[in-house]
């Protein structure tokens, strides 16, 4: 399965976050950045970006050393999701939705299609109202099948699962906000 490891600055340079997300994270909006890996991303928002630690709260399966004492939780997003402390602002998937299908066996469109609709049903409830789903992640395309539907239509369906709407799809960048 072919994998990109994407560094902050093509984060920012994708505008997974845009300048007025970053704006609201400063001004106390809260992230659950979902699937970390080592914190690249979220060590750039802190650190180059201004945004608060206190902003950023991190879920991975198994957090990386540096992050274990960070505002966390540790779950499977496959898994149906453990009570969180509150509800978020925006909730990050960043190149973990396709990974994790994949580690599970999914090998074909119909089950991602499904465990991507199951993954951001879980993660919708931790939504403030007029919060935001972020996804990033060019490994959900990676199926060796053929799509039976068009990404698009896998989105809207998605956002239609969760009465949210498709507030921003940059689909040739693998990028798509889904408001609540």
């Amino acid at each position: 399965m072919p994998y990109i490891y994407f560094d902050a600055e093509q984060y920012e340079k994708y505008q997974v976050l845009t300048a007025n997300d970053i704006q609201a994270l400063k001004n106390g909006a809260t992230l659950l950045s979902v699937g970390i890996g080592p914190g690249d991303y979220e060590e750039y928002l802190i650190k180059s970006l201004g945004v608060p630690p206190s902003s950023i709260h991190c879920a991975d399966l198994a957090l990386h050393q540096k992050w274990s004492s960070h505002i966390h939780h540790s779950f499977d997003i496959c898994d149906p999701w453990p009570p969180l402390k509150h509800l978020y602002d925006y909730i990050l998937f960043g190149q973990v939705i396709g990974i994790s299908a994949h580690a599970r066996g999914y090998t074909n469109s119909i089950a991602m299609d499904n465990h991507v609709c199951n993954v951001i049903n879980e993660a919708a409830p931790w939504l403030q109202s007029g919060g935001q789903i972020v996804v990033f992640d060019t490994t959900i395309q990676t199926m060796a099948d053929p799509w039976h539907i068009p990404q698009d239509q896998l989105w809207n369906k998605v956002a239609n699962s969760i009465k949210g709407k498709i507030t921003r799809n940059r689909k040739e960048w693998f990028v798509v906000n889904i408001t609540v």
